[in-house]
């Protein structure tokens, strides 16, 4: 218990603030007796080398000072301990009161706005996709938090963007949480079994083979078909009786399709300089200020930006502006003859992203020659 109570005078001295005086003189102990009898509170009383130390409250050490002097005794501070003397010199510097009332009015503004925007939830769609959206929609880096109802956007968002299934806006302080679920576009192509449909040809061909499961078939194997005919009917009869059936059927068919690509053996490319231009922007309140004196011509120029919040060290606090980085990569005409290989290379690829856009769009399809 002692050593608790101990502990507990420590912490106390230490934030407690304390004047040390030495006192010199014959009367020195006269004058001690004096001050405890007058009720100055004093403590850690002891002599040093003929003179007695004490401490006390500085607020209390002028009048400590006068009745020193009828005792025919000499103080002097010797040390300053606390609070009271760290911040005793703060008092005069009106800049720090001045600073700290200016940051206290630019926190409450800066937090109506929004700094920080978070999408949660999105797989193939890109968060710059979704950005763009919300840009669309009134709402950006800089916006003020109070100048929309959450509601609202949403359904205006629902609008602009038809590929999500449902989208949540939350306000957290200066931070946009965007909770999004992307629409299953594949899942909501296929009509429901509950649902009477007819099996048509989505384009020219020549039907190979044919199982129909359901529905009555207006086509057999052999036919030609033109995009658009019903090869599979979703009415039936049922005891005699015509009904409408969900038709089911698998239809083989071939169809021939031509494209023609074209490379040319001189082309005109562009060729990079190596020569790199750099130019950075402040965004602070949706405004965007720039940070240059001369622009960027962006004639044969490759274009790149970067945008980076800047944060306080230490504690990973975001400030509330964002600096935006554009590159200009500089680039010059040049004639290029290409070689045999170069130009089947190309031709090539042109050939391969076309079947991949012509597969995905096609679905279940195969080249037979």
């Amino acid at each position: 218990m002692d050593k608790k109570k101990k502990r507990t005078k420590k912490y106390a001295r230490g934030v407690k603030s304390l004047a040390v005086v030495s006192v010199f003189g014959v009367h020195a102990d006269e004058y001690i007796n004096t001050l405890i009898a007058e009720g100055y509170k004093i403590c850690e009383v002891h002599s040093v080398e003929g003179a007695t130390h004490f401490s006390l409250n500085p607020r209390c050490y002028r009048h400590a000072a006068r009745l020193a002097r009828q005792f025919g005794t000499r103080t002097r501070v010797i040390s300053r301990k606390g609070p009271y003397f760290r911040l005793r010199g703060v008092k005069k510097r009106y800049g720090v009161f001045v600073g700290a009332a200016v940051f206290a009015a630019l926190l409450t503004l800066m937090s109506r706005y929004i700094w920080d925007i978070s999408i949660i939830g999105n797989e193939e769609i890109s968060g710059a996709r979704i950005a763009e959206g919300l840009k669309s929609a009134g709402i950006a880096i800089g916006t003020d938090v109070n100048s929309f109802d959450t509601t609202a956007k949403e359904l205006r968002l629902s609008a602009l963007m038809p590929e999500l299934s449902w989208i949540s806006l939350e306000k957290s302080g200066s931070r946009l949480i965007v909770k999004v679920k992307e629409r299953d576009l594949a899942a909501e192509s296929v009509i429901p079994e509950n649902q009477p449909c007819d099996i048509v040809a989505s384009r020219d061909g020549q039907i190979v083979d044919m199982t129909v499961y359901k529905g009555m078939p207006y086509m057999v194997k052999g036919n030609y078909v033109s995009a658009g005919d019903v090869i599979v009917s979703s009415t039936d009869y049922i005891g005699g009786i015509p009904a409408r059936l969900h038709a089911g059927a698998k239809v083989l068919a071939e169809c021939s399709v031509s494209e023609r690509f074209y490379v040319n053996y001189i082309e005109t490319k562009l060729k990079s300089t190596s020569v790199v231009d750099t130019r950075k922007s402040l965004r602070l309140l949706g405004i965007r200020i720039p940070l240059y004196l001369s622009p960027v011509k962006a004639e044969n120029t490759r274009y790149r930006e970067s945008t980076s919040i800047p944060t306080i060290p230490f504690v990973n606090l975001k400030l509330p502006f964002s600096i935006i980085t554009s590159e200009y990569d500089r680039h010059l005409p040049v004639e290029v003859m290409n070689t045999p290989d170069e130009v089947l290379k190309e031709l090539n690829d042109k050939v391969d992203i076309y079947m991949n856009s012509f597969f995905a769009a096609s679905g279940d399809t195969q080249i037979i020659k």
